[in-house]
């Protein structure tokens, strides 16, 4: 009987090896053949069928052009490094129910993935490392109500030492100093998703709906952050139940409303501010108005808070809902301060990528491969200039 032949691992870069490796980054991804043959120009599907086969060789320029359009690095198309590990996406969809279009759903989740992989490359490539963890918090979401969820946020805002305004202090103190990556994208015409977080081998990462007005965005980002800081315990449930409709979900979502209305409002403070305002025992539509704004948050979620802390009744907060001369004192004080991110990334991570260009860690390419910009657009992000060490300073 012969002796069988023990097989030879595939050389990175061969063709068979790269063909494996586009196949499971376009399912991965999320895209058909098809698709991937159009945003590629080419003629149909069968190319990319080719392409996978093993039949077609590809182009260096094109391998680099899959590469971004399967949110995988070259290496990974080349074997030379392994397809990132699948990470678990938390999305806050209608009712709880599951995504109805899936692939689109997997595109999102590729490109988070991919945008969060890269912005942990580019903290290295600045070397700016998070200097905390965020707390990790035991939570059943079965057994847990939204007065536990609000304790949680009092103990959530004491611990990253939010301050007074949390609203204006939790972007910056989640990206700066526990490296959570946040991204922006048009999401407001899916039903099936307002806003995302994942956790990886990149840290945490949360996406936002640009289409949102700021103060609905710091209320969802402070809604993922009760995410965040209790993944750990409500991980497993996800996992077993991320693709039907579990029935603990609007439950845990109530909680994470509660967790954000207390952490972006707290007690003590708002009370203040409620008694400097009030006039005679009364806040007029102007002063609402001017206190949601003053605490970043919508005039709804503001209406909330007050009514959870006994300040207004439960009649007046339904009154205000629909009363239309508070509608119009919350548009004028807000109608200038309607914001729109321009890009996905946020102003730290642009700032990272030019902090790791100026230390001549990468160079113009990879820079405006990270912004995902072209390269003649880097020189009004200001990359203009690199930096050697000759004129650094010597620290005692």
């Amino acid at each position: 009987m012969p002796k069988s032949r023990s097989r030879k691992p595939a050389t990175p870069g061969s063709p068979n090896l790269i063909a494996a490796a586009v196949r499971r980054a376009r399912e991965r991804a999320g895209l058909s053949q098809d698709e991937v043959a159009r945003a590629m120009g080419w003629k149909a599907g069968e190319t990319v069928s080719a392409l996978e086969r093993g039949d077609r060789q590809v182009k260096a320029f094109e391998l680099a052009k899959l590469a971004g359009l399967l949110r995988v690095g070259i290496e990974v198309l080349l074997g030379l490094e392994p397809m990132p590990t699948p990470a678990l996406v938390l999305w806050r969809t209608a009712a709880g129910q599951p995504h109805a279009d899936a692939n689109r759903r997997m595109q999102r989740e590729a490109a988070l993935i991919d945008r969060a992989s890269r912005y942990a490359l580019v903290m290295e490539w600045a070397n700016e490392w998070p200097t905390r963890q965020l707390p990790e918090i035991p939570h059943d979401p079965a057994r847990a109500n939204t007065t536990l969820a609000r304790g949680i946020a009092e103990q959530v805002s004491e611990q990253l030492n939010l301050g007074n305004r949390p609203a204006r202090a939790l972007l910056p103190t989640l990206e700066e100093t526990y490296g959570v990556k946040v991204f922006y994208e048009s999401l407001g015409d899916d039903p099936d998703g307002s806003a995302a977080c994942a956790m990886g081998e990149f840290g945490a990462a949360v996406l936002l709906s640009r289409d949102e007005p700021p103060w609905r965005r710091t209320f969802s980002l402070a809604h993922e952050l009760f995410h965040l800081v209790t993944w750990e315990s409500v991980r497993a449930l996800w996992e077993r139940d991320q693709e039907t409709a579990p029935w603990w979900y609007n439950k845990l979502e109530a909680q994470a409303n509660a967790f954000a209305s207390v952490l972006l409002s707290p007690a003590g403070e708002l009370l203040e501010r409620v008694r400097v305002r009030a006039r005679d025992g009364k806040l007029s539509p102007g002063d609402m108005a001017n206190l949601a704004m003053d605490f970043g948050v919508s005039l709804e979620a503001m209406v909330i808070r007050l009514s959870t802390l006994g300040v207004i009744s439960e009649g007046d907060k339904e009154r205000v809902r629909g009363d239309a001369v508070f509608q119009a004192a919350w548009q004028a004080a807000s109608q200038d301060h309607w914001t729109t991110p321009e890009r996905p990334f946020t102003d730290r991570f642009v700032d990272l990528v030019r902090s790791a260009y100026q230390r001549g860690e990468i160079g113009r390419a990879k820079a405006a491969q990270c912004l995902e910009v072209p390269l003649g657009e880097l020189s009004r992000h200001g990359f203009d200039e690199q930096y050697d060490d000759s004129a650094a300073l010597t620290i005692g």
